[in-house]
């Protein structure tokens, strides 16, 4: 089963959920729908994720334009997100994850934090 992750950028909440789902055994990617191609996660996003046993440095953003195979799930991070991909999207978890671009270290613990716990649920949930 192939998932998506979307947020709006692809630098930090939807490549983290990637690489969570993957060490999870699950086959996923990630996409933004405002995603500058090519643009790189984060300084944050890489130290946060790096701390939790994960590594982004090779993550580079890209859009839904160049998701190549159709996905199965499709998971957005906000409902924003979720409207916005129309059709049967669905919200990582129960509320939207903030957005913590700019906001420091400690609200991407905050954020990634959620985003693990929700993946896992959504494993769970997908079994």
């Amino acid at each position: 089963m192939r998932i998506l992750f979307v947020c709006t950028g692809n630098i930090c909440r939807s490549p983290f959920a990637e690489v969570v789902a993957r060490a999870e055994g699950l086959e996923a990617e990630s996409a933004g729908l405002e995603a500058y191609g090519g643009a790189e996660p984060t300084g944050d996003a890489i130290a946060v994720a790096r701390e939790l046993g994960y590594d982004l440095t090779s993550h580079r953003a890209r859009g839904l334009s160049q998701v190549t195979e159709g996905p199965d799930v499709v998971v957005g991070m906000t409902a924003a997100h979720v409207s916005a991909l129309g059709g049967s999207a669905r919200l990582l978890g129960e509320a939207d994850l903030e957005d913590p671009i700019g906001c420091g270290r400690d609200t991407y613990r905050r954020v990634y934090a959620q985003i693990e716990r929700d993946v896992r649920r959504l494993k769970e949930e997908l079994a």
